[in-house]
């Protein structure tokens, strides 16, 4: 860029020119290979300031060389080119001696034409050849990536290392980031979300830059660094985090690319958990220190409609109180009536209850008759996988023997081998997850039993959304679902004889009665 001005300026100096510094574009990093330049980037302005009247005629256009006007085809950076000097302006290059077009100069000699054009030619033809040689680079790099785990690029990770020239880069972990790493994903193993974890990094931990220049540019701008949800986001689904990666037109992910901070089967598990989450999410705000703890899970058990909060005030105490009541009464969509339970009574007793699970009977069970299933399908499909295997083989030593018509037949058995192969690894993660989650659901009970009491002394509020957050998914991993009945069995007794109905995951169920609850 200063180049170009420079040697434009020398040249306007030589001529007797001006730059009119008043009417000024700027081009910078935009192509004038695709034309990105002529249908929106700072050459379209120029050329609408011609039609408008804005460039005299008799000005002149100074560039280094056609390259710099465009580098499409030939006959698309004609249009450009004569648009410019039909114009009435002059185009001057700034070859070696310097060349100057216009109406007058190509209707006398018609051989300047073809000399443009020959410029051109040579413009886009470089431009197809970079990229080309471009695109031949990263498919060497993506190869080398999969079949040998070779470094693309150096940009990776902000918890990784780059070491090593860009021949020979290595990776490794830093050591300090990774501690911070470690504890997002404990957070959000332990059900915290996005917003909260950021909520808790803001308080104690400087958010990363890449480089210097990031931190000295924000400085220079007054602009403050936080931790961002969005970035919590992609830590918490890169494959980085147990070492894999995803290179662009590559299906599968590639293990072992980075240094790994967790396991592949903590990753499938941490996926889990947030999947789980997901699905236990309100529509609504859960406030700041997540209201509903059952959030999704709780039903109407005389009309079974959700259960939605409710508040009233005292007139006498003033004292507000929040309460579950059925949706289809409060918006009469059902014949049902407003019988209202205490969240503070309601949260207390349940969270009591569940603390004295077997959730090994609960759910133990169904999760190991699961697991044989579900390992007895990956055999299957393992011993799928190999039989294709040997087929292909087969068929390829068939067709080197002189066999005729065996493509058809080799073409197929890959296709059934690729499917195979995509049924085998979905179901892989799936064991993966039921062996996580299974060894998660035995510690449940006491688990649970240290949370409440942290619950109960917690007074911070940031540490309080946290704590309730991971205390909500907890309960989502296990429940399925709570019937509500606040008023008994057929809402004609009293809250004495209320009473609910879990159903946990798997399809065991049991009745809370008063005074269990």
């Amino acid at each position: 860029m200063i180049r170009q001005v420079e040697k434009a300026e020398a040249y306007a100096a030589a001529n007797g020119l001006v730059i009119d510094r008043a009417l000024s574009f700027r081009d910078l990093g935009v192509s004038a290979w695709d034309k990105t330049n002529v249908n929106k980037g700072a050459l379209s302005l120029f050329l609408q300031a011609i039609q408008a009247g804005k460039v005299p005629s008799g000005a002149t256009l100074i560039i280094e060389s056609f390259d710099r006007l465009s580098r499409a085809t030939p006959r698309e950076a004609l249009n450009i080119f004569m648009t410019i000097v039909e114009a009435g302006l002059n185009l001057v290059t700034l070859t070696d001696p310097p060349k100057k077009f216009s109406t007058a100069s190509i209707d006398q000699n018609m051989f300047q034409l073809f000399e443009a054009l020959m410029e051109m030619n040579r413009a886009n033809a470089e431009s197809n050849l970079k990229s080309d040689r471009l695109c031949d680079s990263w498919e060497r790099r993506r190869q080398l990536a999969v079949t040998e785990k070779k470094p693309m690029t150096g940009m990776v990770p902000m918890w990784i290392n780059v070491d090593g020239p860009p021949r020979n880069r290595t990776y490794s972990l830093n050591t300090e980031r990774v501690e911070v790493i470690k504890r997002i994903v404990k957070l959000a193993m332990d059900g915290a979300g996005n917003h909260s974890i950021v909520n808790l990094l803001n308080q104690d931990t400087p958010p990363w830059s890449r480089s210097q220049k990031e931190d000295d540019k924000r400085t220079e701008n007054g602009t403050e660094h936080h931790w961002q949800p969005s970035y919590i986001q992609k830590v918490l689904i890169n494959p980085a985090l147990y070492g894999g990666i995803k290179v662009k037109g590559v299906d599968e992910v590639i293990p072992g690319f980075y240094p790994p901070v967790i396991s592949y089967d903590e990753f499938v598990f941490l996926q889990s958990k947030r999947a789980t989450r997901a699905k236990g999410k309100a529509s609504t705000r859960k406030g700041k220190t997540v209201t509903n703890l059952f959030s999704g899970l709780l039903t109407c058990g005389y009309c079974n409609s959700a259960m939605h909060i409710g508040s009233y005030t005292s007139t006498k105490t003033k004292i507000q109180t929040k309460y579950f009541g059925c949706y289809g009464a409060r918006t009469g969509s059902t014949e049902c009536r407003m019988h209202g339970w205490s969240i503070d009574e309601f949260e207390k007793d349940m969270l009591f209850w569940l603390t004295n699970i077997d959730f090994a009977k609960v759910i133990g069970a169904k999760d190991a008759s699961d697991m044989d299933a579900a390992r007895s399908a990956l055999a299957t499909l393992a011993a799928k996988v190999s039989s294709l295997n040997s087929k292909i083989t087969n068929i390829q030593e068939s067709i080197a023997e002189g066999a005729k018509g065996m493509v058809k037949l080799l073409n197929q058995a890959i296709d059934d081998l690729e499917a195979a192969e995509k049924l085998h690894a979905e179901q892989e993660r799936k064991v993966h997850a039921m062996v996580s989650r299974g060894s998660s659901v035995a510690s449940v009970p006491q688990g649970w039993l240290v949370l409440f009491r942290a619950l109960r002394d917690t007074t911070d509020e940031v540490q309080l959304r946290v704590l309730r957050e991971k205390i909500s998914t907890e309960i989502h991993q296990v429940v399925e679902r709570i019937e509500m009945f606040p008023m008994g069995r057929d809402a004609k007794e009293t809250a004495e004889q209320r009473y609910a109905n879990i159903h946990f995951v798997g399809g065991e169920s049991r009745v809370i009665e008063a005074p269990e609850c």
